[in-house]
């Protein structure tokens, strides 16, 4: 196994469609539908990136960068952040929280490896 990538998102769709379009390279993949117990599940399973939707039950996109990134640990931990809504919208909210990358729904298997490689150089 490669390196591990946690895959949070509420909707089976897309979790189910990040697992297929990765399948074939080398990452092992980590999957939550519940947004509380992300940090918690970071510390647990210490991913190389964690790639999260925006808005999910429990807790939005916003707070759970703010968390993760109250540690010293995991303030350098690559996150890409998943939305409905247009980069341009999304975009300038995350430069205070540094983002390693926006992947906008839908989306193809090119743009999340493409995002998923230049998050983890």
């Amino acid at each position: 196994m490669g390196l591990k990538i946690l895959v949070a998102d509420d909707s089976a769709t897309v979790r189910h469609l990040i697992l297929k379009f990765l399948e074939e390279e080398d990452y092992e993949i980590v999957t939550t539908t519940d947004s509380a117990n992300v940090v918690d599940l970071i510390d647990e399973i210490n991913p190389d990136l964690v790639i999260s939707d925006i808005m999910m039950p429990g807790m939005d996109g916003y707070t759970f960068v703010r968390h993760i990134r109250r540690e010293k640990t995991r303030e350098s931990l690559p996150v890409i952040i998943m939305s409905t809504k247009s980069k341009e919208t999304m975009e300038d909210l995350f430069v205070s929280y540094d983002i390693s990358g926006y992947l906008q729904k839908p989306f193809v298997k090119e743009q999340l490896v493409a995002l998923i490689e230049k998050a983890l150089e």
